[in-house]
């Protein structure tokens, strides 16, 4: 099973004490292999699904993760973050955008076993 790379500027602990095995997110499949690791982070964030819904990539880099630039492409591609404002993750963080007000629970990432395939 793939682990999950912590970006170098990051602890070798995330918060809530999951440890992060070092690989970086290429695909699909990583990033379902790393699915407790980016939950936990999304958990641990005050509003970490309403971040991770608008901007995935952009909330797996802060939180630590490492994401190649193939599967990063993928990611921005997905039609609802292209949709995004461009402002948006960055009001959702300072508590300023009216996504706040709702109460968002992320339990799964949603991704079938056989989802995407090899960059």
């Amino acid at each position: 099973m793939p682990a999950v790379q912590m970006a170098p500027a990051a602890a070798a602990v995330r918060p809530m004490g999951c440890l992060i095995m070092p690989e970086t997110i290429n695909s699909w499949q990583e990033l379902r292999a790393a699915e407790n690791s980016v939950l936990a982070a999304v958990r641990a964030h005050r509003f970490g699904a309403q971040l991770f819904l608008v901007n995935p990539l952009k909330f797996l880099r802060e939180s630590g993760f490492i994401v190649g630039e193939y599967f990063a492409t993928q990611l921005q591609d997905l039609p609802g973050v292209r949709l995004n404002p461009a402002g948006a993750y960055d009001a959702i963080a300072a508590d300023r955008h009216p996504i706040c007000k709702q109460s968002i629970t992320i339990t799964t990432l949603g991704l079938p076993a056989a989802v995407g395939g090899k960059p």
